[in-house]
């Protein structure tokens, strides 16, 4: 899902009363918010590491697979975006399906504070390709909070998105 709007508008806000609702009512959430003012958290480089941490925390099971991962491969996090989330997400969580709950809400917050626009692009269209082809039998649900930046408008208007992302703006 892509929640939108103008520049304090509220999606923050939004987003962490999502996070904090999910918390309190046990369901497994993990979050990344981009920001520009920081350079901790205005790249693509952590995001990976953060939601795989988070996801072991929620899931012993799943902190097995992920450190697995990781020891097989020592720079699972140089590599793309893409192999990264499938290895250290989207692998766990497929082999978490016969856990009693899987279900996960993966909240990325401010994606528009992330630097470059083609990295931007390319992490709605690699979570786009993931949610159709590797997870379709998991409850997963992302939630990107962005402004409506032309280059984002474009990607989540993309045939490939399209049919995977539901678009909600608020003003």
């Amino acid at each position: 899902m892509w929640l939108h709007g103008a520049a304090g508008a509220g999606k923050t806000a939004i987003a962490q009363s999502i996070t904090e609702r999910c918390q309190e009512l046990k369901i497994a959430i993990a979050s990344f918010f981009f920001f520009r003012g920081d350079h901790t958290r205005n790249s693509i480089q952590p995001l990976v590491a953060t939601l795989a941490y988070q996801l072991a925390l929620i899931y012993p099971i799943a902190k097995e697979k992920i450190i697995r991962a990781i020891e097989h491969d020592p720079l699972t996090f140089e590599r793309s975006f893409e192999t990264q989330l499938k290895r250290v997400i989207l692998k766990p969580l497929l082999q978490l399906k016969t856990y009693r709950n899987p279900a996960l809400v993966i909240v990325i917050d401010g994606l528009d504070e992330c630097e470059g626009r083609q990295v931007q692009a390319s992490i709605i269209r690699t979570i786009s390709d993931a949610v159709k082809d590797e997870t379709k039998n998991l409850p997963l649900l992302f939630l990107i909070a962005s402004r409506p930046e032309q280059h984002l408008t474009m990607a989540f208007s993309s045939r490939e998105v399209v049919g995977v992302c539901d678009s909600r703006q608020y003003e």
